[in-house]
């Protein structure tokens, strides 16, 4: 197929080039004639011809070549073409085409079939080769290595927000070895994306990013580990990891869990930094601690920084820690994490500080209040070269409600409302104007039996509310989540609880 694209080309060059033609002797060809349907060289008939230039040309016509030449000698080549010294192509009297100086070495895009030992296509492909999974399942029992600059992608993942389900299409990576570790990346520039990754067997791992890296993208995947053991979602070693586009949900019956585990150790030689974009991890161990992002800096030369923006992260309820995210370290105090309109939702702690180690917060939530160290609210958020805007606000603020005319205050990314009866609102604007990017969650207290509704503006002009209905009636345990515009404040969600 290479050849042929290639033999391709020549015809296309050749199309493109002016002639000068002379003999193969010490004077040029007489004559150039053209007259109907084509040209004739009047000179040394039968010696190659050298040609030099561009000349542009169109054919309309139908039932000629375009190009053709009628050799009938020997001892020469219909086309050779040189470079430096080098012959790049030639296609001799026979037509047989002979490839010379043309690297095909890597940039190839590589199907690996259902059923495939996926290992044997990473050890055979080239640096830059893409390998594309096929949609179905792929069953390991023995780690992948990619320790060569690739591109793995498969057909999709299975789509679980927070709660796992069935892979029903897409790529699905599966195992029921215990100990399991699906991938090892161990090069620069590793992109694995667009697949699912299950595993079942106690003790184990789905992604290990190997120390003193950078380039690696993680995209658009699901990641399930439960089972028995001390299981883990994803452990980076000292590394520079992109995630994006990502859901893992990590449990253990009889240990700990962790969803990101990021660290370093004496080995280390690098600041490192991991950006998490749209992120959705749930964790749950059954004894010891469970994180769904954890930082420990155990090197004092250099820093580790998480970054995340639009990511939830929950820990449920098992473990005597049972955290969502923890900046931490052992000999040093040079973890940072910055949050940015992410949520914090740990069974003991929302958020765990440990030091002078940063973990701070802008328009995030902490959904329980529950607090371990010192929590930072700042306006900027730095992370080497980029500064993130960030909003200053309260994680939490309780309002009553004791008149339809009450405007609700935004005043914190949650507002706990207690109205003394049944309320739907007429105050205009309803929700005071926050800042543009806001997000604001507003509900009841668990127990309340008394509701407020809040109106669309379409319903209540200029209540400056953009709803997914008329109105939303809040009571109880549901949840209104707005973001602010500039000019209204527009439904994310609502959960009627």
């Amino acid at each position: 197929m290479k050849k042929l694209i290639w033999l391709l080309l020549v015809l296309i060059f050749i199309g493109g080039i002016v002639l000068y033609a002379y003999a193969q002797s010490d004077y040029r060809a007489k004559r150039l004639t053209v007259s109907g349907r084509g040209a004739m060289i009047d000179g040394r008939g039968g010696l190659p011809l050298y040609w030099d230039g561009f000349i542009q040309g169109s054919y309309s016509g139908t039932a000629h070549d375009v190009i053709h030449y009628n050799y009938t000698g020997s001892g020469h080549n219909l086309i050779e073409m040189e470079v430096a010294g080098v012959d790049m192509f030639v296609v001799d009297a026979t037509g047989q085409l002979t490839l010379g100086g043309l690297n095909w070495d890597s940039g190839n895009v590589i199907y690996v079939p259902l059923g495939a030992d996926i290992q044997d296509y990473i050890d055979d492909a080239t640096a830059g080769d893409t390998l594309v999974l096929a949609s179905g399942v792929y069953t390991i029992t023995t780690t992948l290595t990619v320790d060569k600059q690739l591109n793995i992608r498969g057909q999709g993942s299975s789509g679980f927000v927070t709660t796992p389900i069935t892979p029903s299409h897409g790529t699905l990576i599966t195992s029921t070895t215990a100990g399991m570790l699906a991938f090892t990346i161990a090069n620069d520039n590793v992109r694995l994306a667009n697949l699912s990754i299950n595993l079942t067997g106690a003790g184990s791992t789905a992604i290990s990013v190997s120390n003193n890296l950078e380039g690696i993208c993680l995209k658009g995947m699901d990641v399930i580990v439960n089972a028995a053991g001390a299981n883990q979602g994803f452990t980076i070693k000292g590394s520079d990891v992109v995630l994006r586009d990502l859901t893992f949900y990590i449990t253990s019956t009889s240990s700990t869990a962790s969803g990101v585990y990021f660290w370093n150790d004496s080995v280390t030689t690098r600041d490192a930094v991991v950006d998490a974009y749209n992120v959705t991890g749930t964790v749950g161990g059954a004894s010891g601690y469970a994180y769904a992002f954890a930082v420990l800096n155990s090197n004092d030369a250099n820093s580790l920084t998480l970054n995340l923006s639009a990511t939830v992260a929950r820990a449920l309820p098992g473990t005597a820690l049972d955290v969502a995210i923890a900046s931490t370290s052992i000999t040093t105090m040079n973890s940072i994490v910055n949050c940015y309109l992410t949520t914090l939702d740990g069974a003991d702690y929302d958020a765990y500080q440990t030091g002078t180690n940063v973990l701070a917060l802008g328009g995030s939530v902490i959904v329980n209040n529950k607090i371990s160290g010192t929590i930072t609210y700042r306006a900027t958020m730095t992370s080497g070269k980029v500064t993130t805007p960030m909003l200053i606000i309260s994680p939490t603020a309780d309002q009553v409600i004791d008149n339809a005319a009450d405007a609700i205050l935004a005043n914190a990314s949650i507002v706990f409302l207690n109205p003394d009866g049944d309320y739907t609102l007429t105050s205009t604007p309803t929700i005071a104007d926050g800042t543009k990017g806001q997000i604001l969650h507003i509900m009841c207290n668990n127990n309340e039996a008394n509701g407020v509704t809040v109106q669309d503006q379409g319903t209540l002009p200029l209540s400056n509310l953009q709803l997914g209905a008329a109105g939303r009636a809040i009571s109880g345990k549901d949840v209104l989540s707005l973001i602010f515009d500039g000019t209204d404040w527009v439904e994310q969600s609502f959960a009627n609880n």
